[in-house]
């Protein structure tokens, strides 16, 4: 290589003493000669500079741009369409009494669990407890004189007239026995359900009226969520499809059932009811609670879908650099990919084109690097 530069060196000399005695023709042999030496220190000093590179990578590997990677791999991308609910039970009930009177006796308390038919409160039924005591006298009479005037009837003595009076009187009064039992039925004021007693509206001497609101008793078991979903969304919620119920009051995300949807449109928010039955068994579901719901709008099995933070647009569409091995030089280097993206959700885009399964997509310090740099990847 030494010689080379010599003679490069001599030539140049030899040119600039020459000057104008040199014949054009000696000039461009000299020139085609030198042009030769140049190529061939050129090819020299590359060859240099790929030994020099495989040797010491110390000072190449420091100025290398660190990034972190994610493996695209396949699997499910679900698009949901989102919207508010409120949770609620049938078995809600506000008991009431058929009768008036003053409450004599509150024998359960609020938070209390009862089963159907178990007595709440007491009215006061001594009115009525008298009124059977003396009915049952009258029976009784009625009873004995019915019986005589039947054998008499029987023997042919006696009226007919006399026989049915007797009978007519005596039925009579076991009729009016049976309203007033119906009647003293009425002055206990019973749970029409299983479940908790949630309030107690009247105190001990206050007066209970018809239809006056006695006490609430309420089971969250059958726990339903009722969600308005505008009329744009028709045909997206399917009886028997499963949705996703977040409560975020209590940190609970289940899934729930449609057991009906709404078959008009509220003409004031142009809407239509879904009904979704939602597991409840541990009574930690109350009513009235908001939730959030979630109905898959599409659900595309086996696809590849990225951060939708890792997208970058260009004229040419949208792109994200990936980190592909160079096999000549046995590096790591960032390539320019463009993709053709479809829905996105929650943070991640879906991917219909440009990227397959096992490729390593830049995450940390995607903006800092080229198309064709070569790249550091953090362990």
């Amino acid at each position: 290589m030494k010689n080379s530069l010599n003679l490069l060196f001599l030539s140049l000399f030899i040119l600039s003493a020459c000057g104008s005695e040199s014949s054009l023709e000696t000039l461009k042999a000299e020139k085609i000669e030198i042009q030769a030496q140049l190529k061939d220190l050129k090819s020299k000093l590359n060859e240099l500079d790929d030994a020099i590179a495989k040797i010491d990578t110390a000072d190449r590997t420091e100025n290398l741009e660190l990034v972190t990677t994610i493996t695209i791999k396949n699997g499910d991308f679900n698009n949901y369409i989102e919207a508010q609910g409120k949770t609620y039970t049938e078995d809600n009930v506000m008991v009431t009494t058929d009768m008036g009177g003053l409450v004599t006796s509150i024998n359960v308390s609020e938070g209390q669990f009862v089963s159907k038919g178990t007595v709440l409160m007491q009215i006061d039924n001594s009115l009525i407890l008298n009124q059977l005591a003396e009915l049952q006298t009258s029976i009784a009479l009625a009873k004995d004189v019915f019986g005589k005037r039947q054998n008499l009837w029987n023997q042919n003595i006696g009226s007919e007239i006399e026989f049915l009076q007797a009978k007519n009187n005596y039925e009579s009064l076991l009729n009016k026995k049976v309203s007033l039992n119906t009647q003293l039925g009425k002055t206990s004021i019973k749970a029409p359900i299983s479940g908790y007693v949630d309030v107690i509206n009247l105190k001990l001497g206050e007066m209970a009226a018809p239809g006056m609101p006695a006490c609430q008793v309420v089971n969250n078991k059958n726990m339903e969520v009722r969600i308005d979903l505008p009329e744009v969304y028709l045909g997206k919620a399917k009886k028997g499809d499963q949705i996703l119920v977040e409560i975020a009051a209590l940190g609970i995300n289940r899934t729930a059932k449609i057991t009906s949807v709404g078959q008009t449109i509220n003409t004031f928010n142009r809407s239509f009811q879904v009904i979704a039955s939602i597991e409840n068994s541990k009574n930690d579901i109350k009513s009235n609670m908001l939730a959030k719901v979630k109905f898959t709008s599409e659900s595309v099995k086996e696809s590849i879908s990225i951060p939708t933070s890792l997208l970058q647009e260009s004229s040419d569409g949208y792109f994200v650099f990936t980190a592909d091995k160079d096999t000549v030089k046995n590096e790591i280097v960032a390539r320019k990919k463009q993709i053709e993206i479809g829905d996105s959700y929650d943070g991640q885009v879906l991917v219909l084109s440009g990227l397959a399964s096992g490729q390593l997509v830049i995450d940390k310090g995607f903006r800092n690097v080229l198309d064709g740099q070569y790249i550091k990847i953090k362990e």
